[in-house]
């Protein structure tokens, strides 16, 4: 921060005080270089920010910025567009073999592609959807729509700092066929009977009960109406009270019903 010095008069007295000026200087990938009135070279404070961004972006951007410069330098990349294209769609079509190996026609294969953006310099990232095709052509909205994100996420954004791509994904999504219901079978035969002892408030009495294991087609029978039956299958057993009666949905579902 600059220092700036005061001198303060009061009355016949010189007050001489040092004061710490809060200032920032900044200098991103968008910020502009010229040449200032006193011949020396500035960068910043104006800005390309990331639209239409340096003139390295081909967006429309003439004047130089820290971005120009580093390319012109040979400290980035040109051909960095070219490669995402490529590592994008050599991801796709692996995951396309990947699909296709598991039984999806292509016809039923879908695929979402994002990207993990942020400002330079920032140490998190936003999940921004890309569209299909070259990012060439679709950078301007991917950027845009990070800024969008960001706003929402953090209430701002960094109109002069430029962006950088993090991460690329590609998620592969195959269409299957809808599951049909299952439908239990429906069974003839009639339910088994067995006569057991029945504690009653004033003897033990005998009550005959109908009986059918569930895998042979109970669901399909409706018991009850007097008689007391009884389900039963490998993990549970079902009582059907006489008060009450025992039906079954298309799917087999056992409903049970008190009566009265």
């Amino acid at each position: 921060m600059p220092l700036i010095s005061v001198l303060i008069a009061a009355g016949s007295a010189l007050i001489s005080s040092v004061r710490r000026i809060p200032g920032s200087t900044a200098a991103g990938g968008g910020s502009i270089a010229h040449v200032d009135s006193g011949g020396a070279v500035r960068v910043g404070p104006h800005s390309a920010g990331a639209d239409p961004g340096p003139a390295a972006y081909g967006r429309g951007g003439t004047q130089p910025t820290v971005t120009d410069a580093n390319l012109v330098l040979g400290r980035l990349d040109p051909d960095n567009l070219d490669r995402l294209n490529r590592d994008l769609a050599a991801m796709q079509e692996e995951l396309a073999r990947q699909l296709a190996a598991d039984g999806v026609a292509a016809i039923d294969a879908a695929f979402e592609r994002s990207g993990d953006l942020r400002y330079v310099g920032q140490g998190y990232e936003l999940r921004v959807p890309f569209p299909e095709g070259p990012l060439d052509a679709a950078l301007r909205q991917i950027l845009h729509r990070f800024g969008e994100l960001h706003r929402v996420e953090y209430g701002h954004v960094f109109e002069a700092s430029p962006i950088e791509i993090v991460n690329i994904r590609v998620s592969g999504i195959g269409r299957m066929p809808k599951i049909a219901p299952s439908r239990p079978e429906r069974a003839a035969a009639s339910p088994r009977r067995w006569s057991r002892p029945r504690a009653a408030p004033s003897a033990a009495t005998a009550a005959s009960t109908n009986w059918r294991p569930r895998s042979t087609g109970a669901a399909s029978c409706r018991w009850g109406s007097g008689s007391p039956a009884i389900v039963l299958q490998t993990d549970s057993t079902t009582v059907v009270p006489p008060d009450a009666t025992l039906t079954a949905d298309a799917s087999g579902n056992l409903i049970l019903r008190l009566e009265g």
